[in-house]
């Protein structure tokens, strides 16, 4: 792996889809290229291609026609239309040496429904491919058991101060939050994602747990000190 920093840059598309001269639909679409050499990094930059590209045969395909479908019974109903909007968006939790971590948010704004899928993916630079959170973490085959009493310890604090925040049975699900897949990086180390009203309520969302205490500092081997 070179040594040079990594370069992403942003490519942008916009575009506003009309019916008949009338704007119904416009979209904005920011998605990562990754600047090198190297499989590891055009393996990574296909994916955010690929994924760019789905999101833009959706608004370009489907949604626009609903969005016309939309502005058509507005106009025999006599109501205003109000165009839809759609947005892909990224930023960087982590970048070092070995690995890659981003989130990005494809949100979409129609009829008064506001539907935002966020998702964050993690990348070891060696090879292109996803890191899981046990690859991590520096507890080998006991990773499971400290993650546990690690996300125990931070639910019992939050339960001591805001009960109203936690489900009352949350003990009986700490084994289901751990996921391998459902975490992303920072440069303190490892936040642990949990679904929405498997440890707390459905209303607070997904419910981010920082690891960085449990990991020191809880990055790829090759990134620690």
């Amino acid at each position: 792996m070179s040594a040079e920093p990594l370069l992403i840059q942003p490519l942008h598309e916009t575009r506003t889809l009309a019916q008949e001269g009338r704007p119904v639909l416009s979209y904005t679409l920011s998605r990562p290229h990754l600047v090198g050499e190297g499989a590891p990094l055009r393996r990574i930059d296909r994916y955010y291609e690929r994924l760019g590209r789905r999101w833009l045969e959706r608004w370009n395909g489907p949604l626009y026609r609903r969005a016309c479908a939309a502005e058509e019974a507005s106009l025999a109903a006599a109501r205003p239309f109000q165009p839809w909007s759609a947005s892909f968006t990224w930023r960087i939790t982590y970048a070092g040496s070995d690995a890659l971590s981003l989130c990005w948010e494809a949100e979409e704004i129609r009829e008064g429904v506001h539907p935002v899928r966020r998702m964050f993916d993690v990348w070891s630079l060696k090879d292109g491919l996803p890191l899981t959170l046990d690859q991590v973490l520096p507890h080998g085959r006991g990773w499971k058991s400290v993650v546990r009493k690690a996300l125990a310890g931070q639910m019992e604090a939050l339960e001591q101060t805001e009960p109203e925040q936690v489900l009352p049975h949350w003990r009986s699900h700490l084994r289901k939050a751990l996921r391998t897949s459902r975490f992303y990086l920072t440069p303190e180390g490892p936040v642990l994602l949990v679904p929405p009203g498997l440890l707390r309520p459905v209303r607070v969302g997904w419910a981010a747990f920082p690891l960085q205490n449990e990991t020191a500092p809880g990055l790829p081997e090759t990134d620690r000190a």
